[in-house]
Order: structure tokens, then sequence, then C-alpha cells
């Protein structure tokens, strides 16, 4: 049996331009669908979507493994079989005894165990005795599933192609789950999505359940919820540039322009990581440990659904009526945290799993080795850490012993990961790729600003602050994506990498405690400090960067999105 799923209007719409640029919002669910296609709304949706099959077909566009079945996000599957009527796999020798990993190949949730076999998917309750069973698939994909990943309600199969499926409502009774195509593209209007990269550790998926991950804890200490419908993420490492992981929303443009700079501000060579509830956890070749919390809503994308303030001090108070619920954030976003390192042999196969309610609770896993026996380490996420004030834009670092975090559990499985060249010593350092050679200088209020290394990717840049004779050291905080406002958001396709394409920031500029006193100190530094700065450390400004030139103003003064009162930062070649 078929039914439209909500949101199945614009998803028409899209498919039909090939394009992830067009959005609407289906409030209403199929009411809407039905006016606009009659009683028959299902059928015609069907033809419309065979009709474009076809054409894509003619030219020779290569559709996904699985392109006869109805998922494009347009039709949704029911009737599938309840866990207990599931067909039980024939050979249970085949699967493993317990699952512990959340990688490309095996994965849990809080209700099931997952494990790929010969190009299908098979799952059992968590931590249980039964027997492993065939997961709900579309029948076209069983047998030509090549990895996947999973979190909390969600499930991604990529095919052999490297087109991406989607199943949800994981945490339910497998009667409820369905599948599409439908990935990324704003409101999932991309009819599917092929990933570049689909090797072991190089992606993953990453859901922030609602109704399992109810409240955050930003760095600050600010508790606030996760929203109604939570945040779904797609994470990969750039295949060209392993100092970047590229990330999709669902409901964002089906582009590659949104990244996350690796730690020690891009240039830390990440070789694997993993993704549970927006938590990045990752590896170098030396076993350098590092997390970050990061997605969209926390990065100060979604201006329409969140109150953000870069003033850690600020009482949370609701300010639109619009919605029953606006979260409410500090900004910058958390920084790299870098975790102690492991006393013993460790693989790159890390695991981050988020514990609940609280969704800034995870658990990190390593694969690993210790007096001879096979097992894996783990610890709770800041066991070990001296945690930072994410508003002064620092990282969290490692505690003085804060290896004995580290416990270790032996499993007796032969290790999986590639072995990393580990030891005691830090060496987050090593091998680290250029700076990006990207400096600014220009004038801002009666002092000169210049800006070193611009990463478009990090949310932190270093600065410098010169009145007169007097020069100190600054910060730059940029999260991409508005201007502050949410008339500026970021909703069409946008290219990859810092080109010539100008990119909106919300940002704000930082003076610590001993810049700001040095200002102190001359008359001139002190009109910078009293007029621009309004006699505070941090100013929130606008920022639209590209190649050329950082053009700052007041986030107050915006009209739409052109900036009003502008100060240039040109490039220093």
């Amino acid at each position: 049996m078929k039914k439209l799923l909500a949101g199945a209007t614009c998803a028409v719409i899209a498919a039909t331009a090939m394009t992830g640029t067009a959005f609407a919002r289906d409030l209403s669910g199929n009411e809407v669908v039905n006016a606009l296609f009659g009683d028959d709304a299902s059928s015609k949706v069907l033809s419309l979507e065979q009709d474009l099959k076809k054409t894509l077909k003619s030219v020779g566009f290569d559709l996904p493994v699985a392109d006869d079945a109805a998922i494009w996000g347009l039709l949704k599957e029911e009737g599938y079989a309840s866990y207990e009527d599931l067909e039980i796999a024939k050979d249970q020798s085949v699967f493993p005894e317990k699952v512990y990993y959340r990688d490309n190949n095996e994965s849990f949730n809080s209700v099931y165990d997952y494990y790929l076999y010969e190009g299908s998917l098979y799952l059992r309750h968590r931590n249980s005795d039964d027997a492993w069973r065939a997961a709900p698939m579309t029948e076209e994909l069983k047998g030509n599933v090549k990895c996947m990943s999973a979190d909390t309600h969600g499930i991604y199969l990529v095919d052999e192609k490297n087109y991406v499926y989607t199943c949800f409502e994981c945490l339910s009774d497998t009667s409820a789950w369905y599948w599409k195509t439908a990935v990324i593209g704003l409101m999932e209007t991309q009819p599917f999505y092929q990933l570049r990269t689909s090797e072991q550790g190089q992606w993953a998926l990453s859901v922030v359940d609602a109704s399992y991950n109810v409240n955050y804890t930003d760095a600050d200490g600010n508790q606030f919820t996760t929203g109604g419908s939570g945040c779904t993420n797609l994470y990969y490492i750039n295949p060209e540039d392993n100092t970047e992981i590229i990330y999709g929303d669902p409901w964002l443009p089906g582009d590659e322009s949104r990244a996350i700079a690796s730690p020690v501000h891009g240039t830390f060579q990440v070789q694997t990581f993993s993704a549970s509830c927006s938590e990045l956890f990752v590896t170098n070749a030396y076993g350098d440990l590092y997390t970050r919390c990061y997605d969209f809503d926390l990065s100060g994308g979604d201006e329409l659904f969140f109150d953000y303030t870069w003033n850690s001090n600020t009482e949370f108070t609701t300010l639109t009526e619009q919605f029953e619920l606006v979260n409410q954030s500090t900004l910058p976003s958390e920084q790299w945290c870098q975790q102690p390192k492991i006393d013993g042999i460790i693989t790159d196969r890390l695991t981050v799993v988020s514990n609940g309610e609280d969704a800034s609770n995870y658990t990190l896993i390593v694969e690993g080795m210790k007096d001879g026996k096979t097992g894996y380490f783990y610890k709770q996420l800041y066991d070990g850490v001296n945690k930072q004030s994410a508003a002064l834009g620092e990282a969290g670092t490692p505690a003085k012993n804060g290896s004995s975090a580290w416990k270790f559990q032996e499993t007796g499985e032969p290790l999986q990961g590639n072995i990393l060249k580990n030891s005691l010593k830090d060496t987050s350092t090593k091998d680290l790729t250029a700076e990006t050679g990207y400096n600014f200088s220009g004038k801002l209020y009666n002092a000169t600003m210049t800006v070193e290394n611009f990463n478009y990717a990090a949310s932190d840049q270093e600065a410098t602050i010169t009145v007169g004779d007097v020069t100190v050291p600054a910060k730059l905080f940029c999260e991409y994506g508005n201007l502050g406002t949410a008339t500026s958001m970021v909703i069409t396709r946008h290219s990859a990498g810092f080109t010539e394409d100008p990119r909106l920031y919300n940002a704000a500029i930082y003076l610590p405690d001993d810049s700001y006193d040095a200002l102190m100190e001359t008359e001139a530094g002190q009109e910078f400090l009293s007029e621009y700065m309004e006699d505070c450390n941090i100013r929130a400004i606008a920022l639209v960067a590209n190649t050329d030139t950082l053009a700052i103003t007041d986030n107050g003064k915006l009209q739409g999105v052109v900036l009003v009162g502008t100060y240039n930062l040109d490039r220093v070649k």
C-alpha cells in the first residue's frame, strides 16, 4: 500500500525541476496534496514520478539502484511486517553475538542492533538473544547495499552507486518504518543524493530525536530543548581535503557549501570519525582525539527557530509567539575539545553514542588492545577534560592524568580498524597542513583590524586590533549561514569552498581581557572601546566574506541582506 508523505507537494515541484532550491512547508499534509491533485492524488503523484524517471533514463541519467521503487520522498511504502513477523535469517552464525560499535557495517540505537550482510540489512532487539531478522527494506535495494549508518530514529543505506536511502521511525516497531531517497535539499525536496565518499569511517548519519534527546546543555551550562522536530545531519570527510567535514541537513540546499574545519584551525588531518546527535568524534593517524558538537541549529544558522546571543550572561526569553517554542543558545558554537590520549594500542574504529534525555550526554568508544587482549576503550565525553567556556571561543583540553579516565572493556573480537601510531604524547600538531594564506586588513572605526589565515569553515579566526601605536590580539568569530537575522538566512545553493561567491556570517569581534585593558591605556583606545565596542569585550557584527574582502557592519544595521555602514578588510597578498 502507498501513502503520500506530508511535504509531497514541494517534493513533486523540486523533482520536476531537478533542483533542491524550491521550498514550501506542507503543514496540513495530505489535505493540501489532495486539494492540488484531487482525490486520486497518490496515483497522480506516482505517475509524475514515473514520467520523470523515464525522462532521466532517456538522457542517460545514472539513477539509484532501486530507481523503480516508489521512494523519492513522494510516496512511502506502508504495511511492513511487525518485528515479531520479520523473516529470521537462515544462518545465524554469520552475525555478531554483540554489537559494540556504530560504524558503516554495524550500528545500534536504544531499541535495535543493526548489521549488514551480503548487501542487506538485518536487525534484532538491542543487547538481546533474539535471532537476527531481515530488516524491512525496499525489494529493489535488497542485496545492493554497500554501507550504512544509523542514529536514534534514522538509518541511511548507501548502494553500489553511492546513492543514499533513508529510513525513519526506527525507534518504533518495524511496521512503522518507511524508506525514501530524499535526503537533503530544502525540506528534503532534492529527490536523491549521491555521496562523494562511502569508505569506512568517512561518513556518518547524526539524528537528534526530540522524543529521545529532549534537552541540550551548551558549553556555558544553558539548557534548552532540542525542539519539536530534532535535527538530522549527514556528515562526511571531504575526499579532496581531509581537514574539512562537509554536512547536509534536510532543511538546507543540497550542495556542498557547508563545512566544518578540523581541529587546529582546519589544519588537522582527519583519518576517521563518528557522529551521534550532532557530536563529532575524530582522530588523526596518531591517535589524537577531538570532539565537537556542531550542526546548523547550534552554529547560529537557524534564526527562524533559535534565539542566539553572543553574551554568555544573557537571560534567555522567548522573543516570538509565532512558534510554540523558540530554542536558545550562546554563540560562538562549541569549539573542538581535545580528548585525553589513550594508554594502549588503538585503531581508527571510533564510536560516539548519545545516551538519551540530555543530548549533551555522550559515551566515546575506541577499538583497541590492552595487555594483549582485544576490546575497546571508553569514557564519558568530558571525563578527564578541562572544559572551557564556549563564549570565549575556547576548547576543552585534557586534564592532568586525563588518560586515566579511559576504561577498557575486553571483547575478544579481532581488531577491524586500522591500527594508529598512538602514544601518550600529544601529537596533535604533527603533519598539520598549511594554513589558508587568506590575510585581510582594513579600517575598523578608528582602528585597523587584521585577520590572518581566514578559514571559511572555522568558527574562530585569529586577529589583531591596532589603535594608534597599540596592537592587541583579538578574535573574529564567524558562524556561516546568515547575517544575524532570519531574513538573511542562506536558503539557496552556494558554491563549495572559499571563492569569489560571498558568504554570509553571523559574527562577532572579541577582545580578551588583557587586550581590552591595554586599549584602555590610551585615549584613542578608550574611544574605540566606548564608541565601537560599546564598553564590552564582544560586539556582534554581520560579516560578508569572499576571497577579496571581509565586509563588516553592525548586524542591527541591515536592510534585508544589504550591509549598511560597512568597513572593508581587503585581501593582503
